[in-house]
């Protein structure tokens, strides 16, 4: 490739790219407002979830959300007030909370995310940047088994597309990880998953 190719944003997405087409023999130019990974990128976990198919739009979604905001252990929160100017996009979106637009969904992100730690290794490789990539598991904690069970539908998601658990129970969850408390007696581990150890470095 001999074009020059010039990319609007500097954030993971941006730069991934621009270094994909100077390995394809491009020319090219980043521009943001800001200095490279400044914005979303450096705000976000630094988490590959690779096993990340599984859409918030699933079956049961709307019986399930006024439950979910009135429960203070779930990260959902709405302004009231907000409401009116939210209430189309929200009716539109509650309209994909179903089984099929789940699955064409999940089946569409997952070559999408399940080789992002392959693929953020081999951006780094050559770079001098390897230690920035951190191997690790992907954990689910629940406080008991009959938790885990009831997410048997995103689970079968994520074996469809590649990603089955190894379930961990009773005490051996506290010599997997010592920092969890007595509440949490389950958890579901998922290998080949990392993490960038600073988004914004």
């Amino acid at each position: 490739m001999t074009r020059h190719v010039v990319v609007i944003g500097a954030g993971i997405v941006g730069v991934s790219t621009a270094i994909w087409l100077r390995r394809a023999g491009a020319q090219v130019t980043i521009i943001d407002r800001a200095s490279p990974g400044t914005g979303t990128s450096h705000g976000n976990a630094g988490v590959l979830a690779a096993s990340g198919v599984a859409p918030v739009t699933g079956p049961g979604l709307l019986r399930k959300a006024p439950f979910m905001l009135l429960d203070r252990d779930v990260p959902l929160y709405l302004r009231l007030s907000y409401l009116p100017s939210l209430l189309p996009w929200l009716v539109k979106y509650m309209g994909y909370a179903n089984d099929a637009d789940t699955r064409r969904i999940s089946a569409a992100l997952a070559p999408i995310v399940s080789d992002s730690v392959e693929q953020h290794k081999s951006l780094t490789a050559d770079l001098g940047l390897s230690d920035w990539v951190t191997d690790s598991d992907y954990v689910f904690a629940y406080r008991q088994r009959a938790d885990f069970d009831a997410e048997a539908y995103t689970w079968a998601l994520r074996a469809q597309a590649g990603f089955s658990p190894q379930l961990i129970e009773g005490a051996g969850v506290r010599d997997y990880e010592p920092a969890l408390g007595s509440e949490i007696n389950c958890l579901a581990t998922l290998k080949d998953h990392g993490f960038i150890r600073d988004p914004g470095g």
